[in-house]
C-alpha cells in the first residue's frame, strides 16, 4: 500500500470540496462606522433602520428590513454598523429592533 499523507489546504479552497459548508460573501469595498468591512449578506444598523446588504443590478444595495425601501451603498454607509449577517443571525431580519 502506498504511503498516505494527510493533506491540508491553505489559501483558496474550492467550495465543491465541502458542499454546503461555506457561504461565499463578496466584499463591498466599504467599511462601517467602526471600521469593520461590509460584505454581501451583512445586516447593518443605524439610528433609524436596519438593512441587509445585497448585490443586484451590478451594484451593492441595502434593503431596509420591514419596508420596500432600498438604497445604493456605493460610497455611503449612512452611519451604519455591521451587527451580524443573514446566515448566522437570521433573527436580525425581523422588522422590530
Amino acid at each position: 500500500m502506498a504511503d498516505c499523507k494527510k493533506r491540508t489546504c491553505r489559501g483558496v479552497v474550492d467550495e465543491s470540496v465541502f458542499p454546503g459548508r461555506y457561504v461565499v460573501e463578496q466584499f463591498t469595498g466599504l467599511t462601517d462606522v467602526n471600521g469593520n468591512e461590509i460584505y454581501e449578506g451583512d445586516v447593518l444598523e443605524n439610528r433609524k433602520y436596519r438593512s441587509i446588504v445585497k448585490f443586484a443590478s451590478g451594484k451593492f444595495l441595502a434593503d431596509v428590513v420591514g419596508t420596500i425601501s432600498r438604497f445604493d451603498l456605493i460610497g455611503e454607509t449612512h452611519g451604519s454598523k455591521v451587527i451580524g449577517n443573514v446566515h448566522e443571525n437570521p433573527e436580525l431580519l425581523e422588522a422590530d429592533k
